[in-house]
């Protein structure tokens, strides 16, 4: 189902999310726990990295998801739609009363 795709692709943006964050810190050289001061241009690449990566990656997924939940949407207007057709100026829908009715009084 839909949802079920949606929690997957959830989760896996997760893991893609902390793995573009290990990487740019290992670009950024900041994995030492000693306290040194990194090149300022290995930073900058790091925090370029992450910021271009966890954006594409937050524009794909809102995308996929959006995707996914269109079809949804569409066939939800068209059944409302459909039965908005069947119905009389007082929002009823009066498709098959009258033999319901007819075989109750057979009955």
């Amino acid at each position: 189902t839909p949802i079920d795709w949606v929690i997957l692709l959830t989760m896996l943006v997760l893991a893609a999310t902390g793995a573009i964050s290990v990487f740019c810190a290992y670009l950024a050289g900041a994995t030492s726990h000693v306290s040194e001061e990194g090149d300022a241009n290995d930073i900058a690449t790091g925090n370029a990295v992450s910021a271009i990566g966890i954006t594409a990656l937050t524009v794909l997924y809102f995308l996929t998801v959006m995707g996914l939940s269109l079809p949804n949407y569409l066939r939800l207007r068209g059944a409302v739609a459909r039965l908005r057709a069947q119905s009389d100026d007082d929002d009823l829908i009066l498709i098959g009363v009258d033999d319901h009715v007819a075989n109750i009084k057979m009955d």
